[in-house]
């Protein structure tokens, strides 16, 4: 069983290029830049040997990454056959758009080394007018059955949150787990996305009520015992941007991780990169972003740094929309799991908790009702 404190996440930008153009897309200015195996070996070389690290994820990012499949086949067969002592994984975020014949026997005959994550946003309606019509270019049985519990991303835009219930039910018929989250920087109208969300969030609710046997999505599996201690200040920062994740661009440039890598025509800028990698590393999560002080839920929340320093040139500056967004769905825990609590045993999520843990949850559900 890996120890994810002693695991380290190397992200690669593959390539700017995608053959898609998603509605939400963060990723601006694309271009043609492709990396190259020699910049990747001599990143990988350095990297494995920091004795801090005990295990290593290798996350291909793009753009598109399957663009570029014969460069990430070539980087994972040299890791592979020169690093098989070490405990090291491969990944891909994709679009399942363009796996062709080869690329899918190779990624059979190392499902168990190497991991494809699929972005699906939904049914086939919603995918089309989020993801350039790409549906029904995917091909699901693939995936599903050689990643069986690798859950598919799901990103929530403002054109598809009024859907966000029948699009997860949508995925789960396809045979996937999900795991969903709300678009970041993209225009949101506050005032009408609190509460088609707050509605969303209670038809989910219904349905795993309904369903103890169904695992809640990440999104409804936030447990109120995080809340069971209210803290002024942020003591942790939990992304491990800088720390535990590191990023390197199509030109071999470092930074604290991929989210950090948004605008590509930027020129980068060592001295301030370096700076932020220190930031990082030396201080807490107060410090990083004062803003969260005093916030009810600074326990649980993860501001994004590389978000926030891409948009705002400032790691602390955060998207207050997504304050809102994320107290609403503590709040929705918090409810869900006040019913759960009454009738206890009926839920695996609660039947494995001890005494000791209920209480937690109970007193964090007081919390959250007292503070949100």
């Amino acid at each position: 069983m890996r120890d994810s404190r002693n695991a380290k996440n190397i992200f690669f930008l593959l390539t700017h290029k995608c053959n898609l153009r998603c509605v939400y897309c963060y990723e601006a200015d694309k271009d043609a830049a492709v990396s190259t195996f020699d910049t990747i070996r001599q990143t990988l070389i350095r990297e494995f040997s920091d004795p801090s690290f005990t295990a290593f994820d290798v996350v291909f990012h793009g753009g598109e990454p399957f663009l570029c499949f014969d460069l990430m086949r070539d980087v994972c067969e040299w890791i592979w056959s020169h690093y098989a002592e070490l405990d090291v994984r491969c990944m891909a975020t994709t679009n399942g758009t363009i796996l062709d014949a080869t690329s899918k026997e190779w990624l059979r005959l190392n499902r168990d080394r190497f991991i494809v994550i699929l972005s699906l946003d939904g049914g086939r309606e919603t995918h089309n007018a989020n993801r350039s019509g790409s549906f029904d270019r995917i091909d699901f049985s693939f995936i599903r059955d050689n990643w069986p519990r690798q859950r598919v991303k799901m990103t929530i835009g403002p054109g598809s949150l009024e859907t966000m219930f029948d699009d997860i039910m949508q995925i789960r018929q396809l045979g996937f787990c999900v795991n969903p989250s709300l678009a970041q920087e993209v225009d949101w109208d506050m005032d009408w996305a609190i509460p088609v969300l707050e509605r969303e969030l209670l038809k989910l609710i219904r349905f795993y009520l309904d369903h103890p046997e169904v695992n809640p999505c990440p999104m409804m599996a936030v447990s109120p015992r995080h809340f069971a201690h209210i803290t002024e200040k942020v003591e942790q920062k939990a992304c491990g941007a800088g720390t535990h994740n590191v990023a390197y661009d199509t030109d071999g440039h470092r930074y604290p991780c991929h989210a950090f890598i948004t605008r590509f025509g930027k020129k980068y800028q060592q001295d301030v990169i370096e700076g932020l990698f220190d930031d990082l590393c030396t201080k807490r999560g107060w410090q990083l972003s004062p803003g969260c002080i005093g916030c009810p839920i600074n326990n649980w929340c993860e501001p994004c740094y590389g978000f926030n320093f891409g948009n705002r040139d400032d790691m602390g500056a955060f998207d207050t929309k997504h304050c809102a967004f994320n107290k609403l769905i503590v709040k929705a825990n918090a409810y869900f799991y006040s019913q759960m609590l009454m009738d206890k045993d009926r839920y695996p999520t609660l039947q494995i908790k001890t005494n000791e843990e209920l209480q937690l949850i109970a007193r964090g559900i007081l919390n959250i009702q007292m503070a949100l």
